[in-house]
């Protein structure tokens, strides 16, 4: 019984080693990895995009109330 164990992951790696090997998988593996890399960047570059128009935003919410309060606005001012 070990030795039909032996010989199907003998088997299995024999597979595995000759598709890991071929140039369809390291063509894929290349493009995996590229299309990964690309979609790590946008998703950064829109998460620095909403971040900036949320300062700005925020930036106007702060002037707009400073223009109303004056300075009282500034001595009670603190994030959460």
């Amino acid at each position: 019984m070990m030795n039909d164990e032996f010989k199907n992951n003998s088997a299995l790696s024999t597979q595995h080693s000759t598709i890991a090997k071929g140039a369809d998988y390291v063509v894929w593996l290349k493009e995996l990895k590229s299309k990964i890399r690309s979609t790590q960047l946008r998703a950064a570059l829109a998460a620095n995009s909403l971040l900036i128009d949320f300062y700005f935003d925020l930036g106007r919410m702060i002037s707009g109330k400073d223009a109303v309060w004056g300075a009282s606005f500034w001595n009670g001012f603190q994030l959460i």
